[in-house]
């Protein structure tokens, strides 16, 4: 009898030991199999790129100044004197919207400040503006040099001798100069960048005649280039 129960008491406490081994084998079993799920750490590289807007900026170059005027501007073989600056308006488009439709306005402008010249015979013109508008396309960034996709002479030899004023720039060739010209671009692709120049040269010409009342004066004067509204 007390053999029997001996071997019940043996049988239980391998049973036991069997059940804990189990459960140990389980929990590791468990534990491996979740540390295969999530694995050792890693990092990675991310690039984020956000959608940006149009940005259409302005920007001018340094006034016009010619004289004062000495005797080595005026007699035979003695040669123009100019003066030139530049306007810029420059789109860029945004990286978006393959084809953008935003229409962009502007008004480009002359404004002289300081003109005492005077004509020295008859009304013949000594003192000219010319203005060339040259446009530069699909750049990657704002280009006011190389080869222009258009270039357009707006003001050729525009008399402006004496008297202080506003000159507009047309939007084309011969147009008004007395009127506001609308100047305008598209966004018409992506990221690409568009850039209107305007080259602004003042020359005082020589006529190979007596021009000395024009010793010792000066001209001056300032372009501008802003916004304004399309509609």
């Amino acid at each position: 009898m007390k053999e029997n129960q001996d071997k019940k008491k043996n049988d239980k406490l391998v049973a036991v030991i069997a059940i804990a081994t189990l459960l140990v084998g389980v929990i590791g079993a468990t534990y491996a199999y979740f540390v295969s799920q999530i694995g050792a750490a890693a990092t990675a590289n991310v690039n984020l790129t956000t959608g940006t807007n149009d940005v259409v900026t302005f920007s001018t170059g340094s006034a016009i100044t010619i004289g004062p005027l000495t005797q080595a501007n005026f007699g035979s073989g003695a040669g123009d004197k100019s003066g030139t600056t530049t306007a810029v308006a420059a789109l860029t488009a945004n990286n978006q919207a393959n084809v953008a439709t935003n229409a962009y306005c502007y008004k480009a402008y002359l404004t002289i400040t300081t003109n005492n010249l005077v004509y020295t015979s008859g009304t013949t013109p000594e003192l000219v503006l010319n203005v060339v508008k040259k446009v530069y396309q699909n750049k990657t960034a704002i280009t006011t040099t190389g080869t222009a996709t258009s270039t357009t002479n707006l003001i050729t030899d525009k008399d402006i001798t004496t008297g202080t004023t506003t000159v507009n720039f047309p939007t084309t060739a011969g147009g008004s100069t007395t009127s506001v010209g609308k100047h305008s671009f598209l966004a018409t692709t992506k990221s690409k960048v568009t850039t209107d120049v305007f080259e602004v040269t003042v020359t005082f010409k020589n006529l190979n005649s007596d021009q000395q009342l024009n010793a010792g004066k000066t001209f001056s004067g300032v372009i501008h280039i802003e916004n304004m509204a399309c509609s």
